[in-house]
């Protein structure tokens, strides 16, 4: 279970077979020249792709 705001969605993810990786960054993408085919995380894991969505945090600047 995630602890936190994401809790729901992660929850409701995880129950319908998504595989979370949680705490583990993204080292860089794999390709063929054209196209991604994978990502390699940074603890070493090859997790083949057809399609990479990327979802980018920001935080204000309340300064």
């Amino acid at each position: 279970m995630v602890v936190g705001a994401g809790w729901i969605g992660a929850d409701l993810h995880a129950d319908h077979g998504v595989d979370l990786r949680l705490g583990v960054g993204v080292a860089s993408f794999a390709h063929n020249g054209s196209r991604v085919i994978g990502v390699l995380l940074r603890d070493g894991t090859l997790l083949p792709a057809d399609v990479v969505v990327a979802g980018i945090g920001v935080e204000p600047a309340t300064g």
